[in-house]
């Protein structure tokens, strides 16, 4: 095989033998049946097979291999490069690696941050404002849960003078600073992005925090701040312009939630130079271990993760590990605790060990005839409602949670009686965070679950974070996302989610920056229950996330 390069049609030509196509597929390349050859415009394509390389091909790479060596390099490390700082109020101060992070961003239009959790992205953000004088108009999309602390972090570390408008869908809008200031900053939850003028001018620089939630190409909240198109059947094409930005500053520490193809959304916005439109597909067939089903593509594998990793620290992407840079943070252990099944439970365990059985089988015709009337008892006991067996299994989650919170709460109480100090727990269901809340309201309960004002969410953390409380109860997603717990060193899970980032979020509510104590991440599980398929399947999936982003 040889490749070189046509610098008048930009193409990289392969000349190569009938077995070496499968080769030239698989990097990319495309066949040209009128001139007889293989052909990319895409470097990304052709690096592939960058050992058949002519003298042509290696000087037409050779500006853009350098540059992604550089980045790849700088998105690592934990100490600037030349000695640069940036602008920091006084009395506070960057760690070294923030300085480097701010660096990273602004030697680039679009930079995604995906340091772990803990370790200071919001003050790396605001950093970047510091520096960005020339941009006088900032816009920072976030979740609902953390306009507040957006507001606190802008009032601690911003040092140029500014106007700050914390956005609210009901007109009663937060704000703090100058209003004659020359720099203004908006802040606004993801849910009522729509219903503000965002789009009639352009910003000098956006900030979208915990940017795994746009991870959905075909959600709402996608469509509305980086655009997109539908067409339903039968009507016209809808179009949606994105939020106009001359650069945009994504963060994350969960950059993959649950597999390689929730990346796809996120790299077509923030790296269209190498994500291309035509890119879909050799993404998906690449990285995603996609395939060609009966009713279309079937991305949700996991392939070549190594190549992915260098590809996202050679474009776009910095991201240090807490072991990395906060040397001293104490270390979080992760244990599983086993309960014991009560009556009540183990009559529920074995109508879930049915249902699982008929899913395996692949439907009720196919399996055993004992799991079958157990599922029936279980139809008559709901009225003969059928839905699918993954919506039974769905409702048995919720019930198992119910029947272990009692039992929970009893745990945590012996925790809190031999000398803990103050315990985090975890649930998914609101019925489960409410038995939790009236089992241990004697020890003084600090709670955050869906639906909660930014006010009362903010005073639950406060109070927790003082002492106030002793016990702080969140739903895993409510509560997951950046918010400091740094008063507890032991988390409970009583229920368990199916993606890991989630559980990774809200684990790192309590180790991050600031903790001072060892962290024990505790998950409270029935032996042989729909808990443990969960924790062995956010097992197998954490071994794949780390990989793209190690």
């Amino acid at each position: 095989m040889r490749i070189t390069y046509n610098p008048q049609t930009s193409r990289f030509l392969a000349t190569a033998s009938y077995h070496e196509k499968d080769a030239l597929k698989s990097a990319g390349f495309y066949w040209d049946p009128d001139k007889k050859q293989w052909w990319t415009k895409d470097k990304l394509s052709a690096n592939k097979l960058k050992r058949w390389f002519d003298a042509a091909a290696k000087e037409a790479t050779k500006e853009s291999d350098e540059k992604a060596v550089a980045t790849a390099i700088a998105s690592n490390l934990i100490e600037p490069l030349e000695g640069f700082k940036a602008p920091c109020p006084a009395g506070r101060e960057f760690f070294p690696y923030q300085h480097a992070g701010i660096q990273f961003a602004l030697g680039r239009r679009n930079t995604l941050i995906g340091d772990e959790m803990g370790v200071g992205k919001t003050a790396q953000a605001i950093g970047v404002m510091n520096c960005m004088v020339e941009a006088d108009r900032i816009l920072v999309i976030c979740p609902a849960s953390l306009k507040l602390n957006w507001m606190r972090e802008l009032q601690m570390w911003l040092t140029r003078k500014a106007h700050v408008t914390v956005l609210y869908s009901n007109g009663k809008h937060r704000t703090w600073g100058d209003p004659d200031a020359e720099l203004s900053v908006y802040v606004v939850n993801y849910d009522v992005v729509e219903k503000f003028d965002l789009k009639s001018e352009e910003w000098g620089l956006m900030v979208i925090d915990e940017v795994h939630y746009l991870k959905n190409s075909s959600s709402k909240r996608r469509r509305e701040i980086w655009g997109g198109r539908q067409q339903n059947p039968g009507q016209p094409v809808k179009t949606w312009r994105a939020i106009p930005a001359r650069r945009t500053l994504a963060l994350t520490g969960t950059p993959v939630c649950n597999r390689p193809s929730e990346l796809w959304t996120m790299l077509r916005a923030l790296d269209p130079d190498t994500w291309g439109s035509t890119m879909w597909q050799k993404f998906h067939v690449r990285f995603c271990d996609a395939t060609k089903g009966r009713f279309g593509w079937i991305t949700d594998g996991a392939s070549n993760l190594d190549e992915l990793n260098k590809i996202l620290r050679s474009t776009i992407m910095i991201r240090r590990t807490k072991d990395e840079v906060l040397k001293d943070l104490p270390p979080k252990t992760r244990k599983t605790t086993l309960i014991e099944a009560n009556k009540e439970m183990r009559i529920l365990l074995s109508k879930e060990a049915a249902l699982q059985a008929i899913q395996d089988a692949g439907g009720i015709n196919k399996a055993k005839a004992a799991d079958i009337e157990i599922v029936q008892d279980w139809l008559d006991e709901n009225d003969g409602e059928t839905p699918t067996v993954v919506g039974q299994l769905a409702k048995i989650r919720r019930m198992v949670g119910e029947i272990k919170a009692p039992q929970a709460a009893a745990y945590a109480k012996e925790l809190l009686e031999d000398g803990l100090e103050c315990l985090v727990i975890f649930a998914h269901h609101k019925d489960v965070v409410k038995k939790l809340e009236e089992e241990l309201a004697q020890y003084g309960v600090s709670k955050i679950v869906g639906g909660m004002n930014p006010d009362d969410k903010q005073k639950s953390i406060d109070d927790f974070q003082a002492g106030r409380t002793r016990v702080f109860i969140g739903s895993i997603t409510a509560a997951g996302v950046g918010i400091t717990l740094t008063k507890a060193t032991h988390t409970l899970f009583v229920e368990v989610d199916w993606v890991p980032g989630n559980l990774q979020q809200a684990e790192d509510r309590t180790h991050r920056h600031g903790q001072r104590g060892n962290v024990v991440i505790e998950y409270l599980i029935y032996e042989g229950s729909i808990d443990t398929v969960m924790v062995d399947a956010v097992a197998e999936k954490r071994e794949v996330i780390d990989q793209i982003t190690k």
